[in-house]
């Protein structure tokens, strides 16, 4: 069995997770099918910038070709970029706020956030509970939340992505605290918006007819004509497939919500020429 292995690395000043194997002119090609995925001369090895959306792109196109997957000494958290030359040292925690966190987490989880929604909030809220003992202060005031955004993400060059999470969690902990968050007035930064780059019908119809492989094909046209994410994908069912109806039923998609969306007569038909080949048991895919 073909073997790759994801390592942490940093690349021009940006974490990456760079994606090494002995080389073979199969995986140099699947790999390269990937937009997120560039090569680097100095590196000598393939990479992408390290995010969880990345993460979870590159691990399910690894996962269509059923190869090994070694992620060992991949960290499970995704750390925010740093300047090289910034370092914000901040105090350990006592036992009493490590309890008060511990707390804190299982408050999150009866709330049924998810998983990596409950553990980014807490971790972001022990580096301001550190920040909060490196200030020698005991109250929570929106000077104290301005400073933290500050000195901690923004001299860091941290994301707008980043400084939201911080801000939802830090929200989060005073509901449980059972401060008045409203009398604080904590106010997110808005996020970029920018325009997608969209391929032409040209350019569609290019990649479908190079796709010599018919699970890919069936995977691209599902994401293609349902607008599904890749994660919905691979967790659809056959019996979320409605024929009848000419619907696709994606359950507890993003936001833990289920929605409709529409069967393609196209994909249909696809589908059913795949489903003869492979014959999936369970999952579509």
């Amino acid at each position: 069995m073909k073997s790759i292995t994801i390592l942490p690395n940093s690349h021009k000043g940006s974490n990456i997770v760079m994606i090494n194997f002995p080389f073979d002119e199969e995986i140099k090609n699947h790999i390269k099918l990937l937009a997120e995925v560039k090569w680097s001369k100095t590196l000598k090895s393939f990479y992408t910038i390290d995010s969880s959306d990345n993460r979870s792109l590159l691990y399910s196109h690894i996962r269509l070709k059923n190869w090994f997957v070694n992620y060992d000494k991949l960290k499970k958290q995704v750390t925010a970029p740093l300047k090289e030359d910034y370092k914000l040292l901040l105090p350990t925690l006592s036992g009493s706020i490590t309890l008060e966190l511990s707390k804190f987490k299982k408050w999150l989880q009866q709330k049924r956030l998810s998983e990596n929604t409950v553990n980014t909030y807490v971790e972001v809220t022990a580096f301001f509970l550190r920040y909060r003992l490196l200030k020698k202060t005991e109250n929570y005031t929106v000077k104290l939340i301005e400073q933290f955004n500050y000195d901690f993400i923004f001299l860091a060059n941290r994301s707008v992505s980043y400084q939201n999470q911080c801000i939802n969690g830090i929200k989060k902990f005073l509901v449980f605290k059972g401060i008045e968050i409203n009398q604080l007035n904590i106010e997110r930064p808005k996020k970029e918006r920018q325009l997608p780059a969209v391929l032409s019908v040209e350019e569609i119809k290019s990649i479908f007819n190079n796709l010599t492989n018919l699970k890919h094909k069936t995977l691209l046209s599902l994401l293609y004509s349902g607008g599904l994410r890749i994660g919905e994908a691979l967790n659809l069912k056959i019996t979320d497939i409605d024929s009848k109806r000419m619907l696709i039923h994606i359950k507890q998609a993003k936001g833990k919500k289920d929605r409709y969306t529409i069967l393609s007569h196209l994909f249909l038909r696809l589908f059913r020429e795949y489903y003869l080949a492979y014959k999936p048991k369970v999952f579509l895919i």
